[in-house]
C-alpha cells in the first residue's frame, strides 16, 4: 500500500471511513503501477476515468475541459475527450516534455505551458478563486 495521505475534502472522502482506508490506486491496483493521463508524474493521488485510465485528481481539477462525474466523491473523472488536441500537443517548459495535457499560463500574451503536477513541483502560484459556481484560475511565476 502507497501510505497516501489525504484532506477528505480534497480527495472526494465525505465520510470518515471505519477501519483502515486505502486510495483508489491501492483498492484497484495494488500491485500494478499506474499512469496518469494528463501528466508524466507517478506519484500522487489518483483516480480512475470512466472508461479506466488513471488522472491525478489535482490535474483533474486544474486542466479546463477536465470534470468529475460526482463532484462529492471525486470520481470517476470524465470529459478527457473533451479536450482539445492543441492541448496535448504542447511541451511543458519545466520537463520539456509532450507527454499527457499541459495547461497554461493566464497572463496576457504569457503561452507558457506546463503539466500541473510539473508546476506544483516547481513552486509556481497556482491559486484558485471561487465565485458562486465558476473557478477562476491563475496561474502565475513566483
Amino acid at each position: 500500500m502507497c501510505n497516501l495521505a489525504v484532506h477528505q475534502d480534497c480527495y472526494g472522502v465525505p465520510f470518515i471511513p471505519e477501519g483502515q482506508w486505502h486510495c483508489r490506486r491501492c483498492l484497484n491496483s495494488p500491485s500494478k503501477p499506474v499512469d496518469c493521463v494528463l501528466c508524466p508524474s507517478k506519484a500522487g493521488a489518483f483516480k480512475q476515468t470512466d472508461c479506466n485510465r488513471w488522472v491525478h485528481v489535482l490535474c483533474a481539477l486544474w486542466v479546463p475541459e477536465v470534470h468529475f462525474a460526482n463532484p462529492v466523491f471525486l470520481e470517476p473523472i470524465d470529459s478527457i475527450r473533451e479536450i482539445p488536441s492543441a492541448r496535448w500537443r504542447l511541451a511543458c517548459y519545466i520537463c520539456r516534455r509532450k507527454e499527457g495535457a499541459c495547461i497554461q499560463c493566464v497572463k496576457t500574451n504569457c503561452y507558457t505551458a506546463f503539466h500541473v503536477t510539473c508546476a506544483q513541483q516547481a513552486g509556481l502560484h497556482m491559486k484558485i478563486e471561487t465565485y458562486q459556481v465558476f473557478i477562476w484560475l491563475f496561474i502565475n511565476y513566483l
